[in-house]
């Protein structure tokens, strides 16, 4: 498993949330599951951290 920093590089609204620029999460996942899946871990990590989980 590797640990990526996963940053947002401009300003994204849909469904109701909002991600800032500059805000990140640092999430631990296969590199396979990164590029093939999206990886749930990320959406939940930034879920978690803008407190909408």
């Amino acid at each position: 498993m590797s640990l990526f920093l996963i940053t947002v590089k401009s300003r994204l609204a849909a469904n109701l949330t909002v991600m800032e620029k500059g805000m990140t999460v640092e999430v631990s996942c296969r590199d396979s599951e990164l590029y093939a899946n999206g990886c749930d871990r990320i959406a939940i990590g930034f879920k978690i951290k803008s407190k909408l989980y």
